[in-house]
């Protein structure tokens, strides 16, 4: 027993090392950003490089609030992420049960289709994205950012693997009380599949805020930076200079920092909240593989 302990002591103090190793290089940057995000204007356009903040200048934050409007960027990409991961959730669940949990003629063939999806770019159907969203007239609208995130083939077969895995006497039990399918739905899958449900959400807010080119260039056409979601915004703050749209002075590194800590800030709530059952997620999904 002695030996044992002896010999799995080095090599857990070595694993510990990488890890901190790896954690350090993921938080390193954070502490770099947040540091700047407080200093000085004179310090912040200097050479040195501070983790630890060394200054509190909270009113760097209030500057990049208002250096370029953040307030209805804010309010765009919360709009956009909450209404499309409401229909997005209802959408992928709803086309996730009856691949699940029934077998009709052509189900195979609409689970190749759905798989085939996961292996075409983006960026191959950019261009005939945005021709259609131009011929119903949604260019400029942020329901035609909102339509394009609505259905995801990675959910649907997320929510297949969850939903095949809850007892099929659940749903017969239903079935002989008389429930329907979508009450059955509703009652029983969507309940005990919340760990699902929150992996997928995190995870559709994270391509929701975080995306910039479809935003761009969906919602630049109306002209006005008031219509924009808060990536393509800040990618114009921080690129200054570079897009005809912007007409602002060089912003100053500090509120720079400050405008990206105010940016990942909702990020870091929605994970606060949804962290437990997005690791019981991960780890039903590697339990079910």
């Amino acid at each position: 027993m002695q030996a044992g302990s002896r010999s799995f002591l080095p090599s857990q103090i070595a694993l510990n090392i990488i890890l901190l190793f790896f954690a350090a290089l993921t938080i390193l940057p954070f502490l770099y950003i947040f540091s700047t995000s407080l200093l000085s204007d004179v310090n912040s356009l200097g050479n040195a490089v501070y983790i630890v903040p060394v200054e509190f200048h909270i009113e760097n934050y209030l500057t990049g609030w208002n250096y370029i409007h953040m307030g209805p960027a804010y309010l765009n990409s919360f709009y956009v992420a909450i209404v499309s991961g409401i229909l997005h959730i209802a959408i992928t669940t709803a086309a996730a049960f009856p691949l699940a949990r029934h077998r009709f003629p052509g189900s195979s063939l609409i689970k190749f289709a759905f798989l085939g999806t996961l292996f075409i770019p983006s960026q191959v159907i950019l261009i005939p994205t945005l021709v259609i969203l131009k011929g119903i007239g949604l260019m400029g609208n942020l329901w035609g950012v909102i339509l394009t995130a609505l259905c995801d083939a990675f959910a649907i077969f997320v929510f297949v693997g969850f939903f095949r895995g809850i007892p099929r006497e659940l749903e017969e039990s239903a079935k002989m009380d008389g429930c329907s399918d979508i009450r059955i739905l509703l009652s029983i899958y969507l309940p005990l599949s919340l760990a699902a449900i929150a992996t997928i959400a995190l995870f559709h807010f994270l391509g929701v805020w975080n995306d910039v080119v479809l935003p761009a260039l969906v919602l630049s056409v109306a002209g006005t930076l008031d219509k924009l979601t808060l990536a393509p915004l800040m990618t114009m703050f921080i690129n200054v200079g570079g897009i005809p749209i912007t007409h602002f002075a060089p912003p100053r590194p500090n509120v720079k920092s400050a405008a990206i800590i105010m940016n990942i800030v909702p990020i870091l709530v929605l994970y606060g909240f949804l962290q437990r059952f997005f690791r019981e997620g991960i780890t039903l999904g590697a339990l079910k593989g």
